[in-house]
């Protein structure tokens, strides 16, 4: 493999990792808003379960959505740092491809 396919293999993995990223940020976002709508309800409150609605407690509710949250700020963060080091990585062989031009 020549490096400009290496650099462009790794471009490619660093837009995978960023397009992962963003859709657990996008999630937390959801958990988030729907978090917030929890806390103004005062009825029966259900979650999906495939085909089915199953009947929860708001504490229940709430701390489901925590650690959502809390699992997705954890692989936001490695999703992060993978691309932070496949970043250094392509600028390094850039600088030396230029160099060797």
């Amino acid at each position: 493999m020549s490096m400009e396919e290496d650099i462009g293999a790794m471009q490619q993995q660093m837009q995978f990792l960023m397009f992962q990223r963003q859709n657990f940020e996008m999630q937390n976002d959801e958990y988030k808003t729907t978090k917030s709508r929890l806390a103004d309800i005062k009825g029966d409150i259900f979650k999906i379960e495939g085909p089915l609605l199953i009947p929860v407690s708001k504490t229940d509710a709430e701390k489901e959505l925590d650690e959502k949250l809390e699992n997705n700020a954890i692989k936001i963060k490695a999703l992060k740092k993978q691309e932070e080091q496949i970043k250094e990585k392509v600028n390094e062989m850039v600088s030396e491809y230029k160099g060797k031009q």
